[in-house]
């Protein structure tokens, strides 16, 4: 829509303010206050870019470059406490104690490959060892 109106300037910090409001129903659907405070800088980062994309002498190189930093910035801090909070889950549960020591199955013994018969000798082979009668 923005670009239908002439005004691309404005897509990214939409996005990210869009990206930034979404954060705000998180801590409450999944307990967690990381999201409060992210949520918080990438308004923040919203923000700023939305008050650059307002000045008309600022390119839109500088609008975009702005607010795609930050807002890479803030998911990447939410990816990295995502990995720090998967492994202390499984230090917490000792997952990795239980992959280490789970039971395995017994190796296979390698099986001696048979020399190579043709299918007539097999079926005969085998009719003579079930007792059956061959003609």
């Amino acid at each position: 829509m923005l670009l239908v109106l002439g005004r691309p300037v404005w897509i990214l910090p939409t996005v990210v303010l869009i990206v930034a409001l979404h954060f705000l129903p998180m801590p409450a659907i999944f307990g967690r206050t990381i999201d409060y405070h992210l949520g918080a800088v990438m308004l923040l980062v919203a923000g700023v870019g939305l008050a650059l994309a307002a000045q008309p002498q600022v390119e839109w190189a500088v609008v975009w470059g702005v607010t795609g930093t930050g807002a890479a910035a803030v998911t990447s801090a939410y990816g990295l406490y995502m990995v720090l909070a998967a492994r202390a889950t499984m230090a917490r549960h000792s997952v990795e104690a239980a992959v280490r020591d789970r039971p395995r199955l017994p190796e296979r013994a390698p099986q001696a490959s048979a020399p190579a018969a043709s299918a007539s000798s097999n079926c005969a082979t085998s009719a003579v060892k079930n007792g059956a009668r061959t003609s």
